[in-house]
This record gives structure tokens, C-alpha cells and sequence, in this order.
């Protein structure tokens, strides 16, 4: 017998080749996409403990379908995006459960300025709202090369994004073809069936696209 309903907003942050590095890409315009998903918890009277690291394990195996959907450039600079961490913030005491997933697309998440940035944001956040500092998570094992966001998710070939195909399901993550689709499913499907909206704010009249 499954659980309740759990209420997802995943958030993905990033930029676009051209967009000033000043405080003109950020705010209300910033280029990003918001998700609603609607995952059934596994069993009902979960714990709210049991129910958050229920949603982390889940967010480790989905993170390349949130990745894999746009030429995304660093959410601080303007170079490529090749590695993408999230926080996360829970309210799993409520009636129904609800987390928010904030997912940044960045050049390099571990050296330099960017990584520097997106450390300093993460603490500011958790000042900011009381809660815990919860990035983590990158969505390639350390070691690399990380794959360009604008790559097929299951084989990672790097093509211009006008090439890569759609899932037709989700209508977010992005393939090089129907064969890598298709041997994708079985991983997917968890993500794709469980998506119910997506809204992208990606022309920001503040620069120029």
C-alpha cells in the first residue's frame, strides 16, 4: 500500500551564452525552469526523517533528467555548464508532505570563483530560512569529465541543442536519438511519469537572449 502524495518544486537554475556577469541575470527574470512533481510516497505513516532521505535517494537517481534539458551555460559565469548540484528544503511535518529542490548548473562545482559562489549562496539560503546548509550531490561521481547539460542524457554525446529530441512524455529531457530513448526508459520513467508541470522563464528581457 503506498503513502501520500508528496508536493516537488524543483527549480533549475542556470544562464545562457551572452548574459552580462553582473546582477542583471539574477532576480524575478533568471533563466531557469520550475518542475512540479507529485511522487507517492513508498508507504504511508512515514517519518519525517525516513521521508527525506526517501526524497535524496530519489533526487540522486534523477538528477540527469533535470540536467539533460537546455543549453545551459553556469549559473555564475559564462561558460558551459557541466556539473549541477541541488539544496534541498524540507516540510515533510506537514499534511501533505512538501520539499523544494533547488538545482544550480555550474562550470566547476568544487575550485574557483563559481564553486566559491554557489557555497556562499547555499549558507546564505540556510541563514536566510533556518535551514541546514544541504548542498550535495553532484550529478557525476568526482573524476570526470562531466558531460555538457546540452548532451544526450544516456550517452552524452555533445550536439547542438536543436538537434537533441525531446522525451515526448515529459517534454524536458533531451536524446540524441530514439535509440538512446529508448534504452533510457526503464530509468526515466520514474521521473517522466511522475512530472506534471514545467514552466520555463528563459527570455529575460533584462539582456538579450
Amino acid at each position: 500500500m503506498s503513502g501520500p502524495e508528496l508536493i516537488l518544486t524543483v527549480i533549475v537554475y542556470g544562464s545562457t551564452a551572452g548574459d552580462p556577469l553582473s546582477d542583471d541575470r539574477y532576480g524575478d527574470d533568471q533563466r531557469r525552469v520550475e518542475l512540479s512533481l507529485r511522487p507517492r510516497l513508498p508507504t504511508p505513516g512515514m517519518r519525517p526523517p525516513q521521508i527525506q532521505e526517501w526524497v535524496k535517494a530519489m533526487l540522486k537517481r534523477m538528477s540527469k533528467d533535470m540536467k539533460h534539458t537546455q543549453l545551459w551555460h553556469c549559473e555564475f559565469c559564462d561558460k558551459p555548464a557541466r556539473e549541477s548540484l541541488y539544496n534541498t528544503m524540507f516540510w515533510t511535518h506537514l499534511t501533505p508532505p512538501r520539499a523544494n529542490v533547488y538545482f544550480h548548473n555550474v562550470c566547476n562545482a568544487v575550485e574557483g570563483q563559481c564553486a566559491r559562489n554557489l557555497r556562499m549562496m547555499d549558507r546564505e539560503m540556510a541563514q536566510n530560512t533556518g535551514h541546514p546548509s544541504t548542498l550535495d550531490t553532484r550529478v557525476y561521481l568526482p573524476g570526470g569529465p562531466y558531460p555538457l547539460a546540452a548532451s544526450c542524457v544516456k550517452c552524452n554525446k555533445e550536439t547542438d541543442i536543436k538537434t537533441l529530441k525531446k522525451c515526448g512524455g515529459c517534454q524536458l529531457t533531451r536524446y540524441c536519438g530514439t535509440e538512446c530513448q529508448r534504452s533510457d526508459w526503464k530509468r526515466h520513467k520514474e521521473f517522466c511519469k511522475m512530472l506534471t508541470e514545467v514552466k520555463w522563464t528563459w527570455e529575460n528581457p533584462r539582456v538579450e537572449s
